[in-house]
């Protein structure tokens, strides 16, 4: 497959493992590790939010899935707000 996994990883799998990305921009951050799957595609694994306030610290947000859940969070919150200017 031309364009997978393989492509982004030094040398292929069985020299880079995994890609692990971690950020911080002011008080919040992002982290997460993609490993490549048998089909040439990327599971997220350690995926995690952090937030610095009255409740800092590194949120887990899971492992395993194919798309963020930083995304469906982000979805759901829009929904939400949606619901509740539609109900004002």
């Amino acid at each position: 497959m031309v364009g997978g996994s393989d492509d982004f990883l030094f040398n292929g799998p069985k020299i880079t493992g995994q890609i692990e990305v971690a950020t911080r921009f002011g008080p919040n951050g992002y982290r997460f590790k993609l490993a490549p799957t048998a089909d040439e595609t990327f599971i997220i694994n350690d995926e995690a939010r952090y937030y610095e306030g009255s409740t800092s610290g590194w949120w887990e947000m899971g492992s395993g899935q194919t798309m963020p859940e930083l995304l469906r969070d982000k979805d759901r919150e829009s929904t939400l707000e949606e619901c509740k200017f539609s109900m004002s």
